[in-house]
């Protein structure tokens, strides 16, 4: 079939990026492949943007606009992939924007290797100092062959390791997508992380295209994930429970465990350097009462790690005193406050009985232990306290009080 029959869907999920969206669709209206359908769902925005939609839709009857309420870029996502019709996707960021050649150059390749996962390279524009760099670090091609069509099947070693997790620099064939059954996560922040990973470890053709094709916007003060983040700390982790159950599932977790593992470290160390001291203090203390003990990661020998440091971080975190003396029964009435809000936001069965679980573990356990507070700001805190404590006009109150911000 000639190049130009080939449909190509572009899918960006839209949350009050006034300031960004026009030149993120000028890049996409402008390609120099011309089939294409632009999928653009606006996620509830209180800005301008739907204003700005409404006006492209005018210049290009290619712009197709789903409206909804506010649900999350994953829910926004996958609702858009179900709207597609294109034999090939991709899921763009609605504050990053593309080379005007690079849908037809990540298609020629996709069609030339016949792959099930095209990669591409990017550069980072600095919204602060306008400065453009390489971001080499997005695909480390000293983990793989860039020039060789290649999967994971028989040798899982680098599979989450030589690309980074987000789903704005691939396009994917849309059959194989459907074959998996593959859906980005609801979740407040990484609700790529799942779907990336577990497309990796699936594909049978994974291809790079050897060109800086898009630019990806960073020290953007409106992100809504630096904000989630800081937000929720925790939340991330459901990304990486979620990766691991797949991989379970298909029966090769065994093959894919050392990536697995590694792809986590690296993940939690930037995550917990890049926000607020009461945010890190509670990931790095659910890394060491938790996580360390769920991956196995503390039997791993040093050799079995990527990175010289990860090794002394993981050290580090095991042997700091300082996570010693916590309060476990603060880590009990924090976790009862998790669940309780993915209850009412997610509508979440499994959340509804480890809401009830660590609340029976809470009334019938002893605890002697003292430690860190500042934790106690967090909204999941104050909802677990409530709870554990029956104090139900509080738990009320706080609920309105959190709905109303």
């Amino acid at each position: 079939m000639a190049l130009e029959k080939k449909l190509v869907s572009i899918l960006v999920s839209v949350y009050n990026v006034e300031k960004y969206l026009e030149e993120c669709l000028d890049s996409l209206i402008y390609q120099t492949y011309k089939n294409l359908e632009i999928i653009l769902v606006n996620d509830g925005s209180t800005d301008n943007s739907l204003d700005i939609i409404n006006m492209y839709i005018q210049k290009d009857p290619r712009i197709v606009l789903i409206n909804q309420d506010n649900h999350g870029a994953g829910y926004s996502r996958n609702i858009g992939f179900d709207n597609a019709t294109g034999e090939y996707v991709i899921f763009f960021d609605s504050d990053d924007y593309m080379r005007q050649d690079a849908i037809e150059l990540l298609l020629n390749q996709a069609l030339k290797t016949d792959a099930d996962i095209v990669l591409a390279k990017s550069k980072s524009y600095c919204d602060k100092t306008k400065k453009i760099d390489k971001m080499d670090y997005a695909i480390r091609c000293d983990r793989i062959n860039i020039d060789s069509v290649f999967n994971f099947k028989t040798n899982g070693k680098y599979v989450f390791n030589f690309c980074i997790g987000w789903a704005w620099d691939k396009l994917y064939k849309r059959e194989f997508l459907l074959k998996y059954n593959l859906k980005f996560q609801n979740i407040n922040y990484a609700n790529d992380g799942y779907f990336v990973c577990h497309s990796l470890s699936l594909a049978d053709k994974i291809s790079i295209l050897n060109e800086y094709i898009f630019y990806h916007r960073i020290n953007n003060p409106l992100s809504i994930s630096n904000f989630a983040r800081d937000k929720d700390p925790l939340e991330g982790f459901k990304s990486l429970f979620k990766i691991k159950e797949g991989l379970e599932k298909d029966g090769t977790y065994n093959n894919f465990e050392q990536s697995f593992i590694n792809m986590s470290i690296g993940y939690v160390i930037w995550h917990s350097s890049t926000i607020g001291e009461t945010s890190r203090e509670l990931v790095i203390l659910y890394m060491k009462v938790y996580i360390f003990k769920l991956f196995n990661i503390l039997d791993k020998p040093e050799e079995y790690f990527y990175e010289e440091n990860y090794y002394k971080w993981i050290n580090k975190i095991k042997n700091n005193e300082k996570y010693d003396q916590f309060d476990f029964k603060d880590f009990i009435i924090y976790s009862m406050g998790y669940e309780f809000i993915n209850i009412w936001k997610n509508k979440s069965i499994k959340s509804i009985f480890k809401c009830f679980f660590a609340y029976l573990f809470f009334k019938t356990a002893k605890f002697n232990f003292s430690g860190l507070n500042n934790y106690k700001e967090h909204l999941s805190y104050k909802f677990g306290y409530n709870i554990a404590y029956n104090k139900l006009r509080k738990l009320l109150k706080t609920y309105k009080e959190y709905k109303n911000k």
